[in-house]
């Protein structure tokens, strides 16, 4: 009896051990990222930890060194303007990155030297403006290697700003004196101005079967435009910016205040009881109706709703809010907008029904800009001590994304999701900008 005594008393300090072991080993800071506090915190409520991480760069087999932006993806690649010194303000050129290895890109027999600005995809090939020593040109990439797009006798001479497609055809405008043209794949082509038609190429949209943009006037009036495929008609005279389709309808901005265009006339949009007084700008639509920023009578910028029927405030709850609409984005069925003042606002949430605010935290002091949702979240740029960096949120709180073992440093800008991984544009060192990712 004695020994099973024995026994059962050192069983039972055997279990006390090993249960004060456990409780140990449950209490350290994780093995992944740094041991910050907020790191711990992050990953006991979401899950693995999303860190930042280097993208390798095979040096033997590219000569791109640094820089990103205007990512766009094509035939399962990325490509994107980047530079070929690490520092410095050297142009940038296109590159091809599979996830794995980045690619310089063959430029044929064209004379492309240099920019990678307002990529498209149209029939299945890659169009963007390059600078080729003299003029900016419309380059087209098949997948394989560069070449220049003719412009035959069309007239064209630099430039391609704001390319859209339509009916099959991509059109696009340059800027200085000079109309918008179509490009069928084949053969540039210019448009027949009219009468009332002169220059520009701003804002294009697609509504019922046409497409509307902003032009000048001989008179250098600023004037909406429709385009049925053959003529150019005016529409309505001074301003057209800031288009949207919402119930079947065009919204705009015209002589500083927001008006509706039906397909055959420009109308108001009735103010209600609401403060508006004019502006249309960073428009979205959410919950079946049209959010935008505007000034209210006291000349401050705020918040605006309109249901299709009429313009009304948008109720601030108990929250802090007091001006602007920045970046808006719809997350987690909500909308999430920033003010852009750098340390002094964070960033609210709106639920259709009143603004609520997004606490900071020690190492978020506000700033919201470059949403992106990825991996369930909401990442962007934020601030922390005057400094922006990633952060990331979840509905509930917000985390700043911790470096890992990577050598970024700061910043946050042209993030795209790409295999299942979000890369972006940040800062190596104050001089050095780089691709890193986070997966």
């Amino acid at each position: 009896m004695q020994e099973i005594k024995k026994n059962l008393f050192y069983l039972s300090i055997l279990l006390i051990i090993s249960s004060y072991v456990l409780f140990l080993g449950c209490t350290q800071p994780s093995s992944k990222g740094s041991n910050d506090k907020r790191d711990n915190e992050y990953n006991e409520n979401n899950g693995d930890i999303k860190e930042i991480k280097d993208v390798i760069i095979n040096e033997n087999s590219t000569s791109y060194r640094s820089w990103f932006q205007d990512g766009i993806i094509y035939n399962s690649m990325l490509y994107f303007g980047g530079q070929r010194t690490t520092s410095g303000t050297n142009y940038r050129i296109i590159f091809g990155f599979d996830g794995t290895n980045f690619f310089d890109i063959d430029t044929g027999t064209t004379d492309y030297e240099r920019d990678f600005n307002n990529p498209i995809i149209y029939n299945d090939k890659l169009y963007f403006e390059g600078y080729n020593g003299s003029d900016y040109k419309i380059y087209e990439f098949d997948g394989t290697k560069l070449n220049e797009v003719s412009p035959g006798t069309s007239g064209y001479t630099t430039e391609f700003n704001n390319p859209i497609i339509y009916e099959s055809k991509l059109y696009f405008g340059t800027d200085f004196n000079d109309s918008f043209y179509e490009f069928d794949g084949n053969i540039l082509s210019s448009i027949d101005k009219g009468s009332s038609y002169d220059e520009k190429f701003d804002s294009p949209v697609v509504y019922e079967g046409k497409l509307y943009f902003s032009g000048t006037a001989t008179d250098h009036s600023n004037n909406l435009y429709e385009f049925n495929g053959t003529a150019v008609t005016q529409i309505s005279i001074n301003s057209y910016e800031s288009p949207i389709i919402y119930n079947s309808k065009v919204y705009f901005e015209f002589s500083n205040t927001i008006h509706e265009f039906n397909g055959t006339s420009v109308n108001t949009v009735p103010t209600g009881t609401s403060d508006y007084d004019f502006g249309f700008y960073n428009p979205i639509i959410y919950n079946g109706k049209l959010y935008f920023q505007g000034y209210g009578k006291n000349s401050s910028l705020i918040i605006f709703e309109f249901d299709g029927i009429q313009i009304n405030d948008v109720n601030k709850g108990t929250s802090d809010y007091t001006s602007n609409f920045f970046s808006p984005i719809i997350y987690n069925s909500k909308l999430y907008f920033g003010v852009g003042a750098l340390n002094i606002y964070t960033f609210y949430e709106f639920d259709g029904n009143e603004i609520k605010n997004i606490e900071g935290t020690s190492d978020y002091n506000g700033y919201f800009d470059n949403p992106i949702i990825y991996d369930s979240k909401l990442y962007f740029t934020g601030i922390n001590n005057s400094v922006t960096y990633v952060y990331s949120f979840d509905g509930d709180k917000v985390y700043k994304i911790p470096k890992g073992s990577s050598g970024y440093y700061f910043d946050f800008k042209f993030p795209i999701v790409f295999n299942s991984k979000l890369y972006f544009y940040g800062h190596e060192s104050v001089n050095t900008i780089k691709m890193f990712m986070i997966d």
